[in-house]
């Protein structure tokens, strides 16, 4: 059973709409004074996107952008907001436009660096993470990107520092227990990566992903009842998710299981 599932970090939405009116530049003396009009646009856009209305989210950072055209943040937005809605030529313009703007901004190029690294564009997607953890150091999400680039580059044992930075950094880091399971299982480390996703499970109990290669690693290490658990209950979790394709790909895993150990 081919198992794939997207291992590095959701974009981030940025987190500076609650009113605040300026927005000062790295390394600058000045700030941008952004229109309270502009302000409310962004607030409306930003409770769109949490609902999954993309388009509206959309609209609303436009009339954002249109009251106050150097509003970084907004272009950091609508930029995540293209993104998921399937539009990455826009997404990256609008990151490309907020860097521009601002070019010590860490959360733009941390953004970009993900689009870069969805694009397969993997040396831009390495340099935007490297920039953003030089303005950054303590940048934990950043350090789990850039080690998600470097094993897609099959560079195994950089990811693995990388990705346990990111941990070190933030101890209850999901994403990144799960991608350095990931990197361990590449690294033929089945015991590590078994530890790894039980830790993601832990700290996630709805991580079907999780459970789903889990039960993979244990079927590989000769224990097919631990696999047989775990793929029922990511079965389970890909149902309660409405993900019919993966709750049907397990199932038919599930019956040659059992076949196999009649």
């Amino acid at each position: 059973m081919k198992l794939i599932y997207r291992i590095s970090t959701p974009l981030k939405l940025a987190l500076a709409l609650s009113g605040i009116v300026l927005i000062t530049l790295s390394n600058s003396s000045f700030a941008l004074a952004i229109q309270p009009k502009a302000i409310n646009f962004a607030k409306q856009a930003l409770e769109k996107f949490k609902r999954g209305d993309l388009q509206g989210a959309i609209a609303d950072y436009t009339q954002a952008i249109q009251v106050s055209p150097d509003f970084i943040n907004a272009y950091i937005e609508r930029g995540i907001a293209y993104h998921d809605a399937g539009d990455l030529s826009r997404a990256i313009a609008d990151l490309d436009r907020a860097i521009q703007i601002d070019p010590n901004n860490a959360l733009a190029l941390y953004n970009r660096g993900e689009i870069y690294s969805d694009l397969n564009k993997l040396p831009q997607a390495l340099a935007d993470l490297n920039q953003a953890l030089e303005l950054k150091p303590g940048y934990a999400e950043a350090y789990n990107n850039r080690g998600v680039v470097y094993a897609k580059l099959g560079k195994f044992e950089t990811a693995l520092k990388d990705i346990g930075r990111a941990i070190a950094l933030k101890p209850n880091y999901v994403f990144a227990y799960n991608n350095r399971a990931l990197v361990r299982t590449a690294l033929k480390d089945f015991e590590g990566a078994i530890a790894d996703y039980t830790e993601a499970i832990r700290l996630a109990p709805t991580l079907a992903e999780a459970y789903l290669n889990r039960g993979k690693l244990h079927l590989a290490t000769g224990n097919r009842q631990a696999a047989l658990t775990d793929w029922q209950q990511a079965a389970k979790l890909f149902q309660e998710r409405g993900d019919r394709d993966r709750y049907q790909q397990v199932q038919n895993a599930l019956k040659q299981l059992q076949q196999a150990t009649k």
